[in-house]
């Protein structure tokens, strides 16, 4: 069992149907996975989590004009595989690399108090890959800590939202997260 919590940078997306490109703010990385080792030095988890990166603030106005915020939610479903190469000092360097898909929540705001009332939203399903890479030191048999780098790409992204002039059709994304980890051997 793991949990990686950090930050997350978002690159640049170009809206196709709009012709424009928005940015993002630094966000939050916080994943859960469980598998098992098939040997020592390889293992198959399941990892999910939820990733958020909030738009720049005047970007949010190129999708909507009625717009000030816009949040995007991503929660990635990826099977992965990793190779470790334990040391005898305790440390573990890794590296591996998954694929699945992502769930991801746009959701536009005007920043009112009425918050619900106000936004538009929609999710959308597509395919997601990973590569990732760190290093965890063991301070128990069972307990390791731990710095790593994730790298997430999606396919392109459709959101139709809850107005019917509103369709966001952009390009793939690319997050990149420092996280610090955490895994727990039962």
């Amino acid at each position: 069992m793991n949990a990686d919590v950090g930050g997350s940078l978002l690159q640049n997306v170009d809206i196709e149907n709009l012709g424009a490109r928005v940015g993002f703010n630094a966000g939050t990385r916080v994943d859960f996975s469980f598998g098992c080792n098939i040997v020592k030095q390889f293992a198959v988890e399941f990892e999910t989590g939820v990733i958020w990166n909030s738009m720049h603030g005047s970007d949010a106005m190129i999708i909507s004009p009625a717009a000030d915020n816009a949040d995007l939610f991503q929660v990635p479903l990826l099977v992965n595989l990793v190779f470790k190469a334990p040391l005898k000092c305790g440390l573990t360097p890794y590296i591996g690399g998954g694929a699945g898909g992502v769930i991801s929540t746009l959701q536009l705001s005007n920043g009112s108090s009425d918050f619900f009332d106000n936004s538009i939203s929609d999710t959308d399903f597509t395919f997601a890959y990973q590569g990732f890479a760190g290093l965890k030191y063991a301070v128990a048999w069972n307990l390791e800590v731990g710095v790593g780098y994730k790298f997430l790409g999606t396919l392109d992204h459709r959101w139709f939202g809850d107005d019917p002039n509103l369709y966001i059709h952009t390009t793939p994304t690319y997050s990149h997260s420092i996280l610090a980890t955490f895994t727990w051997r039962f």
